[in-house]
């Protein structure tokens, strides 16, 4: 059977939006002080990082940064704890990259790789 291609990624930190609470938390990342393993993966103090934003891009499908409080109750069921990476396909939404996971990961490199992996172990495939 063919893999199912993936037609989105969501990215969803465990952290809420807002000016405030992006102030809070780039004191917590600067102190390192419960700071959400995704974002201080994927971005650093000023913004983006530059290697994740090549990584997002080498997917060639959208990929969507929620906070906690933007994300409905359905997609926060599959996500499970948080923070967490999930993918959707026509067929399934299902929660990708765990929290476990993702505290795991050194770099954007070793998020790459689980990202991967993980798609294809559930069958599913990014865009050639």
């Amino acid at each position: 059977m063919a893999d199912e291609p993936i037609d989105g990624l969501l990215l969803i930190y465990n952290a809420d939006a807002g000016r405030v609470a992006a102030f809070l938390d780039s004191a917590r990342k600067a102190l390192s002080i419960g700071a959400c393993t995704l974002c201080e993966l994927t971005h650093g103090l000023f913004g983006e990082r530059s290697e994740w934003a090549e990584c997002r891009l080498s997917y060639r499908v959208p990929v969507t940064a929620l906070h906690r409080d933007e994300v409905d109750a359905e997609t926060a069921s599959v996500a499970g704890e948080l923070p967490a990476v999930v993918a959707r396909s026509a067929a399934r939404t299902l929660c990708l990259v765990t929290a476990r996971q993702l505290a795991e990961c050194e770099n954007v490199e070793a998020l790459d790789r689980v990202i991967r992996a993980s798609a294809r172990e559930s069958g599913l495939s990014f865009p050639e």
